[in-house]
């Protein structure tokens, strides 16, 4: 079989190719897709409403992500910041939408995912790839590059590019990375 050869020679051609799988592109990933998931969140809060802040749920997914962590060998209060980060970026996205929503006197959305059977799952799903992927990414994310890759917002994420900086630049800091001021350009 000549396998080996043709996938040596895919990557030749596609430098990228080599990096889509690498611990911090997998981090990054999975803190896309947990933030991506965000709108529909809003969306189920802004149909009950639901508070934006649920400090039992915030708790237990901090728990669940410091017991997946220590599982992995990675530090309870770099687990613990590094959940926090993401919740508060998440709130962010929730925050502005109902506020535009209010301001917009929006009516009640349809075809909204269910959050406990749909949402839910899919966000711990994320929460678990990011824990998953930290402590490799770690190296990466102490440089000033691996830190730059991780801030540079996904591009579908550009309308929430402050939450965005915010679960960034707290996965960076929970690690010890470099803040943005101490990377050029």
């Amino acid at each position: 079989m000549r396998l080996i050869p043709v996938v040596a020679a895919v990557l030749l051609i596609l430098p990228g190719a080599a990096l889509a799988d690498t611990p911090l592109a997998l981090l990054k990933a999975a803190m896309a897709d947990r933030l991506a998931a965000m709108p529909d969140v809003a969306r189920h809060k802004w149909n009950s409403g639901a508070a934006v802040e649920d400090r039992a749920q915030e708790a237990r997914v901090v728990e669940g992500a410091v017991t997946a962590g220590r599982e992995l060998g990675t530090a309870p209060e770099v687990v613990s910041k590094v959940a926090t980060a993401q919740i508060e970026a998440a709130k962010l996205v929730q925050s502005s939408l109902i506020e535009q929503w209010r301001t917009e006197a929006a009516a009640e959305f349809t075809d909204v995912p269910d959050l406990a059977s749909v949402l839910r799952p899919a966000i711990g799903g994320a929460t678990q790839a990011i824990i998953g992927n930290l402590k490799q990414a770690e190296p990466a994310l102490r440089e000033c590059a691996g830190a730059g890759e991780l801030r540079a917002v996904p591009e579908a994420l550009a309308p929430y590019a402050t939450a965005w900086q915010v679960a960034a630049d707290g996965v960076i800091a929970a690690v010890g990375g470099p803040a943005r001021t101490a990377c050029p350009g």
